[in-house]
């Protein structure tokens, strides 16, 4: 069965405000003025006999770059393959793949559509096809960003009444303000909600140990890059400096870093996210990494519209690397392009169970959000 059409949607959805009971604006340690939209590309692939895959991954850089990319390359690389050709399509593909850039991300979005595609054929859900569920839901954790002490009292108290058992928040804008707030969370959220915060590469070494030693009567799950990518052997030296667990991110996606921070154990976990790795197929080999060094794995999120979020769900129920909760902001939403939102229940993501990814796109929906102004940008 080969692909007949190729076609790509940008879309953009708003983020329910603060006072709506959503994270808007959602500001890191990168932006002044915070995020108030979710934006991103859905691919459609439509085989000869109709069935149809869905993919979904951010922009690179800007709207203009992305859908340039995927006319003049992706599309003629995908129309006409055939679809139980993956391996060889993804080989072909990795001539694409440039570390300034990170056009893994749009190899990524085309694997994942090839993946739902293989389900429907087969009738059964991605998961099966990669050796079947080892868990029917996945923990959420529940993502917001910088806020002061009032709103964020606020947030993280309303978050754990909803049932959510872990919180995931940004840091790195000050060094003595992120430590006052992270004591700030811990009596906020009780003794038994896990706490993540995630510092984007914005502190120098010696700021990331004084936070480090300073946030350990809180009691974090881990912090989150909190210095430059490529600093493998800083890493290690402040795990041998903190109680305070130590996670990688942006050196994940580095071609070898997973491999390299385990072989300098310079990480107690692992944040991944398969758009970045390339694939589906690129996390599994991480999580078996992962599993064989008995380092824990968390998925990361950018911004995950309920495409990817299902093929998240998917590929972690299968992996027993994934310990940790996965990131999100789907809840945040406010507005969805399935046909059926996904489940939260409890803090917990329902697994769906129909074939591929199991859900659909709702395609008035997707017009509805499609959003063709080039001045569109990813923000992070």
């Amino acid at each position: 069965m080969r692909i007949g059409k190729v076609e790509a949607y940008p879309v953009r959805l708003p983020i329910k405000p603060l006072t709506e009971g959503g994270v808007a604006p959602y500001r890191g340690s990168r932006e002044a003025k915070g995020t108030s939209w979710v934006t991103g590309v859905i691919y459609k692939l439509t085989a000869e006999d109709g069935l149809v895959g869905w993919g979904e991954m951010n922009m690179i850089h800007s709207l203009n770059m992305t859908m340039s990319i995927i006319k003049d390359l992706l599309e003629p690389a995908l129309k006409g393959a055939e679809i139980w050709d993956r391996n060889q399509i993804m080989e072909s593909l990795r001539s694409l793949y440039n570390p300034d850039i990170n056009t893994l991300h749009l190899v990524s979005g085309a694997e994942m559509a090839l993946w739902d595609l293989t389900g429907k054929v087969l009738g059964c859900p991605i998961s099966r096809l990669l050796g079947g569920k080892v868990r029917n839901t996945i923990p959420a954790a529940y993502a917001f960003g910088y806020l002061d002490e009032k709103d964020t009292i606020k947030i993280v108290k309303e978050v754990c009444k909803n049932g959510f058992k872990t919180i995931k928040t940004k840091g790195g804008i000050s060094l003595t303000g992120d430590i006052r707030r992270a004591f700030w969370l811990r009596e906020a959220a009780g003794e038994n909600v896990e706490i993540r915060v995630d510092m984007n590469q914005a502190y120098r070494m010696d700021q990331a140990v004084r936070y480090m030693n300073a946030v350990e009567p809180c009691r974090f799950q881990y912090v989150e890059q909190p210095v430059r990518v490529r600093m493998l052997s800083e890493y290690r030296q402040i795990r041998s400096r903190s109680s305070t667990p130590l996670a990688i991110n942006e050196d994940s996606y580095i071609p070898g870093g997973i491999w390299e921070a385990l072989r300098c154990s310079a990480a107690d976990a692992l944040v991944v996210d398969m758009e970045s790795l390339g694939g589906i197929g690129e996390l599994q080999k991480a999580a078996h990494i992962a599993e064989a060094a008995g380092i824990p794995l968390a998925h990361h999120c950018a911004w995950d519209m309920g495409v990817k979020t299902a093929a998240i769900l998917q590929a972690t129920s299968a992996l027993p690397a994934f310990q940790m909760a996965m990131d999100t902001t789907y809840t945040a939403h406010g507005g969805d392009i399935l046909s059926r939102p996904l489940v939260v229940s409890d803090g917990n993501f329902l697994v769906p169970e129909g074939p591929g990814l199991g859900v659909e796109v709702n395609e008035e929906a997707l017009q509805e959000y499609r959003c063709d102004d080039s001045r569109l940008r990813f923000v992070f």
